[in-house]
C-alpha cells in the first residue's frame, strides 16, 4: 500500500479555526486517461484546500497515474492491490476491511465513484464510523456488456442502504442510477473544465501539426477517449473510412489509449488506413491537441456526461456527438447531435470540413459558464459542508 501525506493544509485550518473536511475518493485507479479521474482531479486543483483535502483509494494500481500530482496537492494515494485487477475476491474484501478499520477515523466523507463496489467499500466505511457516504453516478450504463451490466445491477442492490447521499453528473445519469431504484433525493452537478486552459490557439494548432508531420493542407478528425466498448470506436473508423474516400487529405487522430483495441486495429488494416490513422496515445495536454484538429467525432453508445465535447466547444472546435450524451452537453452552436447513422455522420463531417456550416461570433465564456471548474469545485465543497452539517 502506497501513501503520501501533507500536514500543511491541516495546519492552516487549525490556525484559521476552520474544520478540515477530509474526503476519501474511491475509484478503480488513479490512471490519467479515465474521464472520472480527470474530473476529480479538476475538483482537487480548484477546491479551497485550506478547507477540504482529498485522499484517493483505488482498487488497483495502473500507470501512468496522478499520484505525484496528488502528493503535490497534499493528498494521499492508497491502493488495495498493486496488480491490475482485484485478484482473489475474498482477499480483496479483507483488504478493504483492513484499510477502513485502520483509516476511517481520518475522514469526514467517503465519496465512491464506482457504485457496484458499494460493498465492500461503503459497508466497511459505515462499520468503522464514516458518517457521510456518497455514491456518484458518472454513467448511463451499468456495464460495457449485458453480462457486466447484469452483474453490476446485482452489486448495486445494497447501494441505497449503504450510502447516505447521492450525486450524479447529469439528470440522465441520476434517472438511470437512482430513480429506477426509488432514490429521489440526489444532487446533480455538472462536470467542469478550466475555460482559461481550453481556448482557441493558433499557436497550438501550428505546433501540434508540426509534431505530427502534418500541414494546413491536412484535415484532422479527432477522437479522445479511453477506447472502451461504450465509446463505439468501430463506428468511428467506419465513418472515417468513408470520409477519407471523399477527401484523401484527412487524417484520424486518436487520443487516450496507448494501445488501440484489437477490433479497431483490425478495421484499420481492413480498410488500408494504417498510414492515415494516428494513435497519439495518452496525452496530458488535451487543449493543445484539440486546437490542432478541425472536427471531433464522439459516437459513444452512452455517456453520463462527457467532458470532451465541452472541451472542444471551449476551444471553438466543431464536435459531433451521438444521442447517447446528456442534453446539457448541447451548450453552443459548435456541437451537433446526430443519431448513429454512418451516412449522416459522414455528410456532416464533410460539411464542416467544406466550411458549409459556420458559427457566428458568440461569447463562448458566457455559454459555457455553467462548466467553469472554479464554480463547480465551489459547489462540490458547499455540498460537502451540507453533508457534514456545517451548512444548510
Amino acid at each position: 500500500m502506497i501513501g503520501f501525506y501533507c500536514h500543511d493544509a491541516a495546519g492552516l485550518c487549525k490556525v484559521r479555526g476552520i474544520k478540515m473536511i477530509r474526503v476519501l475518493h474511491i475509484y478503480d485507479s488513479t490512471v490519467i486517461n479515465a474521464g472520472i479521474n480527470i474530473e476529480i482531479m479538476n475538483w482537487f486543483r480548484s477546491v479551497d484546500r485550506s478547507e477540504c483535502q482529498f485522499d484517493f483509494l483505488s482498487s488497483w494500481k495502473r500507470e501512468p497515474n496522478f499520484d505525484k500530482e496528488i502528493e503535490r496537492l497534499g493528498g494521499n494515494s492508497y491502493y488495495i492491490s498493486q496488480n491490475a485487477g482485484m485478484g482473489n475476491l475474498f482477499k480483496f474484501i479483507l483488504e478493504v476491511k483492513s484499510f477502513m478499520k485502520k483509516n476511517a477515523s481520518k475522514y469526514s466523507i467517503v465519496h465512491l465513484h464506482t457504485g457496484p463496489l458499494c460493498f465492500p467499500y461503503l459497508y466497511y466505511a459505515r462499520k468503522y464510523g464514516i458518517k457521510v457516504r456518497i455514491v456518484h453516478a458518472h454513467s448511463l450504463s451499468s456495464g460495457n456488456t449485458w453480462v457486466t451490466s447484469a452483474r453490476n445491477n446485482l452489486l448495486l442492490l445494497p447501494m441505497r442502504h449503504l450510502a447516505t447521499h447521492f450525486f450524479a453528473c447529469s439528470k440522465e445519469a441520476a434517472r438511470q442510477w437512482f430513480e429506477r431504484r426509488k432514490i429521489s433525493d440526489y444532487y446533480v452537478i455538472n462536470n467542469g473544465i478550466s475555460l482559461n486552459i481550453y481556448k482557441e490557439s493558433a499557436t497550438d494548432r501550428k505546433s501540434v501539426r508540426a509534431e505530427l508531420g502534418l500541414s494546413d493542407y491536412h484535415e484532422v478528425i479527432l477522437h479522445i477517449s479511453n477506447m472502451s466498448i461504450i465509446k463505439n470506436i468501430p463506428f468511428l473508423i467506419k465513418v472515417f473510412e468513408q470520409v477519407y474516400r471523399k477527401r484523401n487529405n484527412c487524417r484520424l487522430l486518436l487520443v487516450g489509449k496507448n494501445e488501440l483495441p484489437q477490433e479497431a486495429k483490425q478495421l484499420i488494416r481492413k480498410y488500408g488506413l494504417e498510414k492515415k490513422v494516428i494513435n497519439y496515445g495518452v496525452a496530458d495536454n488535451v487543449a493543445r491537441i484539440i486546437n490542432g484538429s478541425d472536427v471531433c467525432l464522439m459516437p459513444s453508445k452512452a455517456e453520463g456526461f462527457g467532458l470532451v465535447p465541452i472541451e472542444c466547444q471551449s476551444c471553438k472546435k466543431y464536435v459531433l456527438i451521438s444521442e447517447g450524451f446528456p442534453s446539457v452537453i448541447d451548450a453552443t452552436p459548435y456541437v451537433y447531435r446526430i443519431p448513429l447513422d454512418i451516412e449522416r455522420w459522414v455528410n456532416k463531417t464533410c460539411d464542416i470540413l467544406d466550411y458549409k456550416v459556420q458559427v457566428k461570433d458568440v461569447n463562448i465564456g458566457n455559454l459555457l459558464n455553467a462548466f467553469e471548474i472554479g464554480e463547480i469545485a465551489g459547489r462540490v465543497l458547499d455540498q460537502y459542508k451540507i453533508c457534514v452539517g456545517e451548512r444548510k
